[in-house]
């Protein structure tokens, strides 16, 4: 999901530096759910498929729209509509590219809604100096952190501002948060960790999925989370907390 393909030299002319690799992704995207805060609402964009496409088929579409060089940023109506998604998975891409010890991670965010943790993706790399892995929310171009009222540095996303599905889970879990405050809109709920949790999981064995699958479409028993799942849950947060294995090691673990 996250190889360039065919455009790999377009990411050799770029530099490898975090916020200038960030710079790039804003200046290729507009997020679908935010037309508005681009002055593009109500016009053909918001008609646009939100399917998440790999990166080397989403940079086809890119340069459909304009041949120009990839650090220049394109004016916004000249810019691919993407999700959440889309943003973490360019960005894990040139960070790969430019050999970065890179992931995609599924959970919530703090920033979108006050007092609630809002279904978010985005991307986080090993810092070679100190080992840690920092976070990086490229979708935070500076339409958003003025709309949102953002203060912290994007290409850092402080803890807490961002909480992976197991660390969201171990928060409804010990009781410091409530079910319902996580999700996206009015579909929120223990069984939205459910679903982030192994979306989470596939992500870190390599599998980037969807999230414009069917899961989130659960209706009645199943958004209840049984014995059994509660279950499978626990063991997929399990091997979540062993993140440090390499994606092969993370698919035997369950």
């Amino acid at each position: 999901m996250t190889s360039p393909g065919k455009y790999a030299s377009a990411f050799d002319a770029l530099l490898a530096d975090v916020p200038s690799l960030a710079a790039v992704v804003q200046g290729l995207f507009v997020h679908s759910d935010f037309l508005d805060i681009y002055g593009l609402a109500g016009s053909a964009f918001s008609t646009r498929s939100r399917e998440t496409l790999p990166v080397e088929k989403r940079l086809d579409q890119i340069f459909q729209i304009s041949d120009q060089a990839l650090q220049i940023a394109r004016p916004v109506d000249h810019r691919a509509v993407g999700t959440c998604r889309d943003y973490a998975l360019m960005m894990c891409g040139l960070l790969r590219h430019k050999s970065f010890d890179a992931r995609v991670r599924c959970g919530f965010a703090q920033y979108f809604v006050p007092g609630r943790y809002e279904d978010h993706w985005l991307c986080e790399y090993r810092c070679a100096d100190t080992g840690r892995w920092v976070r990086v929310d490229a979708q935070m171009d500076e339409a958003h952190r003025d709309h949102l009222a953002i203060a912290f540095d994007p290409s850092d996303v402080p803890d807490g501002a961002f909480v992976t599905a197991v660390e969201a889970w171990d928060l409804v879990r010990t009781g410091k948060a409530a079910p319902e405050l996580f999700g996206h809109g009015d579909a929120a709920g223990a069984w939205f960790l459910w679903v982030n949790l192994a979306r989470d999981y596939f992500a870190l064995c390599g599998q980037e999925v969807s999230p414009w699958d069917s899961w989130r479409s659960a209706l009645g028993r199943d958004q209840e989370i049984d014995p059994a799942t509660q279950e499978t849950c626990e063991r997929i947060a399990a091997a979540i907390r062993n993140a440090e294995c390499a994606p092969e090691e993370m698919r035997t673990m369950l």
